[in-house]
């Protein structure tokens, strides 16, 4: 014991004299406790704690201000302004020694001796001139606070540019867990989704006007690395009282700390701000230092402090510290009265498990859990900003194929028949399908790389133009919402497959109630509802290739063998529009056309990225398994419909004309025709019964779709602030509740035709997709650009895709002819409609007018590579540190886990 005594005495003396040798020769360094350490637990967040066991008085950190500016009302006459050299920070008094800026940019300037002046020279150099021209013109415009924020920033770009001119001098080696300099300030939590939007447009606009680079200010930070300073800066740093902070748990009213006199930004510091500190205080001292002291005997494994500011699903500051106020919970494992009490919530980390029981700590009996930490769901910041992580690898995979599969795969890919033939199905098919493989691989590597919500949208406005950004993102929510009752039209269109008698106004309030409550409920119910009702579709298009192999070989009622009989009879190509080679080629262009409206399947992927559990695992199996999925659905489905009827069968005519009953529901299916021309009875009401689950399902995605792309625009500030809100389930509700909304454009089906109302919405949507895959492309070149511009090995990323760049620019020139060709039997002689040209290319004009106007209003910037924030400013660190710690889970036993491991 007396031993124990002596070192805990040592070490208190040499802190001591660590703060007593610093002066104005030798400059004040940082110091950590050897006993402390910084982590991240799930339930709670990002926390120092002890190693081993710290005595009350202790020092624990003592961190120097990376900027440091004062805060005082009338500089005149106070005696709390501070020396400007940051290597001194002292009080300075008022007298005449006080030195005042000899170029008089701002009074608060000062240096307390003419050694500080002389030692501060380039430093003061790079804000003196910025202060002269801003100073005045801000606090009477702004207010001291802004101005306040916007100095403390020019001085953390001062040290950051005598950082970078004297390398030399970087403070990073402190402690390899507690980094110190400019590579600090950039790990700090806090980004543009941390704040709301209103907030952010403010200090954009700040910005924009006062911090610039130029010869006013000379840095080589863009606007927005500058607003994501800001964001950061916001939530870690200090003010600087006479009184001590730390009183735990935080009293009503708090306890009174003085008067402010100082805002300082500190590297090792930052993350007790913002915090709630059971065992710590902090004191600046009179050189502006941030001291750390422990407020009572810690224990080994006990928690000093938790950050509160990055558990971004508790949007007010005040609920996320009152939250992790009720789990700081001290269970007393000791019997005799120098008992010492650990945190329960700590007794579910397996690493600190054997620390307990070795000691004697922990104990089962007593042992008690926070609600919180019950649900299993981490409330670290994981990258989804309020959604939450609930979607599972079975469901998103699932997911992925209810959102693909419609009418179109089952119905609507029969209409191209008559125009390519059999081969100019398939050939059509597969080329297009070699386009949206390599769409693929660009949606692939970045959302596996960010997983966020609308991460493809998004992506575009960080690494291109927020203009593209705008464009694409209001252009897939008019993809998905529209989408919605042109599932609903379709319902009700194979419903009179069996009767007419059904009012359309009762069938489209049924499935909007429907969609309502499968939408309004957690997104967990949302995915497992999607995984059965996708499973009736797998049922579907499985039995359907099943059958087409059966029936070829003989093995139906006739016995008839037909195999590809009718690629030879009638034949395999058909000329459309023109005769000859060019009318083939024609009909082929017509079935990459349909191709494109039928082959989707990445963006849906992409919607589930911020709610999927382990998100990058999930993600890369999801858009892995994508080939398959397109070789086996819609390739061979492209095949079977070749197969199973003539290109020129009557009845497929009369249906597609409208002259014969059925057009439009499972009668117009090749697949139900052929078991019709079979006499087979039942087989094709069940088809027909279950392409009806296979649109419920399909517009069940679209309203998740819609509200999230939604929700997504309005956390950039490219929507309306209201839609960005979630509930405590993580539901982005007011979007939701919009995207139901457009299920009402289904009741102009009361008073308009079934085909007519299906046409328009296809017609519209299709360029949409194109629209959507072509912007992705752009950001992916841009994405891979800025990875070699800022020498990130593409080696390190989640997910490679292959044959990068070259697979992206493939798909740019494919995805962009496609768009054009959309109506290409327009611009053939006497084929002219202008109702179609409309349909065909209105989304295009709505996508450019967005783009530009986005653009215009407010005056976005391309993007340089070398510019791009690849980390988001900070929401990487935030999905890189959850997926570490979600990682270390363990996977379900049993047939539960043999059952997820197919999918995962």
């Amino acid at each position: 014991m007396n031993s124990l005594a002596s070192t805990v005495e040592k070490r208190l003396l040499a802190t001591a004299e660590h703060l007593a040798g610093s002066h104005h020769s030798n400059p004040p360094a940082p110091w950590v406790h050897p006993h402390l350490e910084q982590g991240v637990v799930p339930v709670k967040g990002r926390q120092l704690r002890a190693s081993q066991s710290i005595r009350r008085g202790e020092l624990l950190l003592v961190d120097v201000p990376y900027a440091l500016i004062p805060v005082v009302d009338d500089p005149a006459s106070s005696d709390s302004l501070l020396c400007s050299n940051p290597a001194c920070s002292r009080h300075t008094q008022r007298s005449a020694d006080r030195i005042s800026c000899p170029k008089h940019c701002i009074a608060d300037v000062v240096w307390c001796t003419p050694a500080c002046q002389e030692a501060d020279q380039a430093r003061h150099g790079f804000e003196c001139t910025w202060l002269q021209r801003y100073a005045a013109p801000v606090r009477a415009k702004w207010g001291e606070y802004d101005f306040g924020m916007l100095w403390l920033i020019v001085r953390v770009l001062a040290s950051r540019q005598g950082e970078l001119q004297d390398v030399g001098q970087r403070d990073n080696e402190t402690h390899p867990r507690f980094q110190g300099g400019w590579d600090a300030i950039q790990s700090f939590c806090g980004s543009t989704e941390s704040w709301s939007h209103a907030q952010v447009r403010s200090w954009t606009a700040l910005v924009k006007k006062y911090l610039r680079s130029g010869p006013v200010l000379p840095h080589d930070l863009t606007a927005d690395e500058i607003v994501a300073l800001i964001c950061r800066e916001e939530a870690n740093s200090f003010g600087l009282y006479p009184r001590e902070t730390g009183v735990f748990p935080v009293p009503e009213p708090p306890v009174d700390r003085g008067d402010q006199y100082g805002a300082a930004v500190y590297p090792r510091a930052a993350i007790a701000n913002h915090s709630c500190y059971p065992n710590i205080m902090h004191k600046p001292d009179h050189q502006g230092r941030m001291i750390f002291t422990a407020s009572r005997d810690i224990a080994a494994g006990e928690e000093c402090c938790i950050s509160y500011f990055d558990l971004t699903k508790r949007v007010e500051l005040k609920e996320r510290r009152d939250h992790l106020q009720g789990l700081f919970r001290f269970v007393c494992g000791y019997s005799n009265s120098n008992k010492r009490c650990l945190p329960v919530g700590e007794r579910k980390l397996p690493t600190m498990k054997a620390k307990f029981h070795s000691s004697g700590l922990a104990d089962a009996s007593t042992a008690e859990v926070s609600d919180h930490e019950s649900q299993g769901t981490p409330a670290m910041a994981s990258g989804s900003q309020h959604l939450h992580r609930k979607l599972r690898g079975k469901e998103v995979q699932l997911f992925a194929v209810g959102g693909a599969i419609g009418t179109s795969l089952f119905v609507q890919m029969g209409a191209v028949l008559p125009k390519g033939g059999p081969a100019g199905v398939f050939l059509g098919f597969v080329a297009y399908g070699t386009i949206i493989l390599a769409v693929n691989q660009c949606f692939a590597e970045m959302v596996c790389y960010l997983p966020i919500p609308s991460p493809f949208v998004r992506l575009a406005g960080h690494w291109v133009d927020d203009a593209l950004s705008f464009a694409m993102g209001w252009n897939f929510f008019f993809t998905m919402a529209l989408g919605i009752p042109y599932e609903i039209v379709a319902l009700n269109v194979l419903l009179t497959y069996w009767t007419d008698r059904v009012p359309v106004a009762a069938v489209v309030v049924i499935v909007m109630v429907l969609y309502a409550i499968l939408n309004i409920l957690t997104v967990r119910y949302f995915g497992v509802s999607e995984f059965y009702l996708s499973f009736f579709k797998i049922f579907l298009m499985l039995g359907l290739i099943l059958y087409t192999f059966i029936t070829m070989v003989g093995g139906n009622p006739r016995h008839d063998a037909y195999g590809f009989r009718y690629w030879n009879d009638p034949g395999a190509f058909v000329s459309y529009i023109v005769p000859g080679s060019v009318g083939r080629f024609c009909g082929v262009l017509a079935c990459m056309v349909q191709a494109s409206f039928t082959m989707v399947g990445p963006e849906y992927i992409s919607m589930a990225a911020a709610e999927a559990e382990r998100p990058r695992r999930v993600m890369r199996k999801a858009y892995s398994s994508f080939v398959w999925r397109l070789m086996l659905f819609f390739i061979l489905g492209a095949l079977c419909i070749g197969i199973v009827i003539p290109y020129n069968d009557p009845v497929l005519a009369a249906t597609l004309a409208g002259t014969r009953k059925g057009s439009g529901t499972g009668a117009a299916s090749p697949y139900v025709i052929s078991m019709n021309h079979f006499n087979i009875p039942i087989l094709p009401s069940i088809v027909n019964a279950l392409i009806m689950t296979s649109v419920f399902s399909a517009g069940n995605n679209l309203v998740f779709s819609a509200a999230r792309t939604l929700h997504g625009m309005a956390l950039s500030g490219k929507a309306p602030s209201l839609f960005a809100r979630c509930n405590r389930h993580g539901l982005p509700y007011p979007a939701v509740i919009l995207s139901l909304c457009f299920c009402a454009l289904a009741f102009l089906q009361v008073n308009t035709s079934s085909a007519t109302v299906l046409n328009w919405l296809v017609g519209v949507i299709t360029a949409s997709y194109l629209l959507n895959y072509l912007g992705t492309c752009i950001t992916y070149l841009h994405f891979y650009s800025a990875l070699r511009a800022q020498n990130i090995p593409r080696t390190s990323l989640p997910y490679r895709g292959y044959f990068q760049p070259y697979a992206a620019w493939y798909a740019v020139f494919g995805t962009g002819i496609m768009t054009l060709i959309l109506g290409f039997e327009l611009f053939i002689h006497g084929q002219w409609d202008t109702a179609t040209f409309f349909l065909d290319y209105t989304m295009i004009g709505f996508f450019v007018v967005a783009g530009v106007g986005w653009k215009g209003v407010m005056r976005t910037r391309y993007v340089r590579p070398r510019e791009a924030d690849l980390g988001l400013g900070g929401l990487k660190g935030e999905i890189d540190a959850y997926e570490e710690v979600t990682s270390q889970g363990v996977g379900r036993g049993g047939w539960r886990g043999v059952w997820d491991g197919v999918f995962e």
